[in-house]
C-alpha cells in the first residue's frame, strides 16, 4: 500500500493511519502544521464515514418489527445517495459530515441502536459505546 500524501505532499505512513513522530511530537505539545491539522481532519472524516456505515448495518440488522414500514428501503436509498453526493462532490459531503454537531447525532443514533433488543452488526459494536444500564 502507498503512503497517503498531506497537505505538503509528504507521506503520513505506509498504511495511511500511522502518525509519523514528528507529527506525533507537533500535535503532543499542541503546536501542528498543515501536516498535522490534514492527519486530525482525516482522521475525523474516516471516523464520521465508519459511524455512519455502523448505523447503516446497525439498522438494517433490527428485525422488521421494530423499524417502520419501509424503513429499511430508505436507508438504503439514503446511503446509496450519500455515495452518490460523495463522488459528485468529495469537498460538500466531507463538510457537512465534518460539520460539529454530526458526530455526536452518529454516536446517539449507535447508542440508541445498540440498546435495541435484537442482533447489534459487528460493526455498531465497535464504534458504539457499551450500553448503560436502565
Amino acid at each position: 500500500m502507498n503512503a497517503t500524501p498531506t497537505a505538503s505532499g509528504r507521506a503520513l505512513g505506509p498504511d495511511g493511519f500511522t502518525v509519523p513522530e514528528n507529527l506525533l511530537r507537533e500535535l503532543g505539545r499542541t503546536r501542528g502544521g498543515d501536516d498535522a491539522l490534514a492527519l486530525l481532519v482525516r482522521d475525523q472524516h474516516a471516523r464520521r464515514l465508519v459511524q455512519l456505515r455502523a448505523i447503516l448495518e446497525a439498522a438494517l440488522a433490527l428485525p422488521p418489527a421494530l423499524l417502520p414500514p419501509g424503513a429499511p428501503d430508505r436507508i438504503r436509498a439514503d446511503w446509496a445517495l450519500l455515495e452518490r453526493a460523495d463522488r459528485a462532490d468529495r469537498t460538500a459531503v466531507r463538510t457537512v459530515l465534518l460539520h460539529p454537531p454530526a458526530g455526536p447525532w452518529a454516536q446517539r443514533c449507535l447508542y440508541g441502536l445498540a440498546r435495541r433488543p435484537g442482533p447489534v452488526s459487528p460493526a455498531a459494536a465497535r464504534v458504539a459505546p457499551p450500553a448503560a444500564p436502565d
